[in-house]
Formats: structure tokens, C-alpha cells, sequence
């Protein structure tokens, strides 16, 4: 019984001091990143909309949320791509908005499931793998898009998608 109640206070304490590792260290961190994310894709939102690559989604999510929702990953015709990016971007725009102004970064407010849902997220575009050989519909659309736009005689809109491009892969979360 000793050496239960023994085993019992040593994970209390190990728990603990992981708790805190997460809530000073770590989920600082994963909160910096989603703000990063946040910048860098509102830069090459932005650009590609000067550029009207993209159209504008009409809606751009008003609703009010209680909770991130996870923008479409489905296939799509290739007439639609500039429509249907768009509005992509617009959505996954909007919910790393509302990660950063109404989630908590801390052990208390991030539980399993809010840890999926992040997750789920995060795949919305795969910044890390972005080629327009990729397996993801979005991230290939998306890197399709670029890469046409950055072969055009416009240095500094394509300097400043690659940089972006670049942040939002180094951005790495949970």
C-alpha cells in the first residue's frame, strides 16, 4: 500500500511539472505560431486578391462562432479554383482569427478535443509539403496558383508569397 500511494504522489508531481512546462513553454510557443500563421496568410490572401488569382469570398464567415470550423478539403472542378480557394483561404483566414482572439493557450482550456479540432486545422493546407504535386487539394491548388502567379514579371508581389509561403511552413503547431 506504501509503495502505491508512493508511486501515486511521484506522478502527481511529474504530472505537474509537465502541466507547467506546457503552460509557460510550450502553448506560448503554439499561441506565437497561430499569430505567425495569422500574419503570414493574411499576406498572401491579400496579394493574391490584388492580384485577382483569387476572388473574394462574399461572406468571408459573419457568423457568429462558438468554435473553430473546419474549412472544406473536398475535391473541386478546376474552373472553380479561383472561387473556391478563395473562399478557402477567406474561411481558414477567419478561423485562425478566431484561435487567436478565443482560444486560451494553457492545459485547462486545450483539452483532447479542441486539440483535434487544431489539428484538423492545421491540415487545411499543408504549408510544408506545398507543391502542386501534393496530395492535398487545397495545398496543390493553392501552390498551383503561386507558382503561376510567381513565374510573372512582378518581383515584389512574388518575393513577398515566397516569404510568406515559407513562414507559414516554419509555423509548425501541435
Amino acid at each position: 500500500m506504501e509503495n502505491r500511494k508512493n508511486f501515486v504522489e511521484e506522478l502527481s508531481v511529474v504530472l505537474e511539472t509537465k502541466r507547467n512546462e506546457f503552460n509557460t513553454q510550450i502553448l506560448p510557443k503554439v499561441q506565437e505560431n497561430y499569430n505567425i500563421q495569422s500574419s503570414a496568410l493574411h499576406a498572401v490572401r491579400s496579394t493574391l486578391l490584388k492580384k485577382r488569382v483569387i476572388h473574394d469570398d462574399p461572406y468571408k464567415y459573419d457568423s457568429k462562432m462558438t468554435e473553430v470550423e473546419i474549412p472544406s478539403k473536398e475535391n473541386f472542378a478546376d474552373s472553380e479554383k479561383a472561387s473556391v480557394i478563395g473562399t478557402r483561404l477567406a474561411h481558414y483566414e477567419t478561423m485562425l482569427e478566431f484561435v487567436n482572439n478565443y482560444y486560451q493557450f494553457n492545459t485547462d482550456f486545450l483539452n483532447p478535443k479542441r486539440i483535434s479540432i487544431l489539428l484538423d486545422l492545421n491540415n487545411t493546407f499543408i504549408w510544408s509539403d506545398f507543391t502542386n504535386t501534393s496530395s492535398h487539394t487545397n495545398t496543390r491548388a493553392i501552390a498551383d496558383i503561386i507558382n503561376n502567379l510567381c513565374k510573372g514579371p512582378d518581383q515584389l508581389s512574388s518575393g513577398l508569397l515566397r516569404d510568406s509561403v515559407a513562414h507559414l511552413g516554419k509555423a509548425l503547431f501541435i
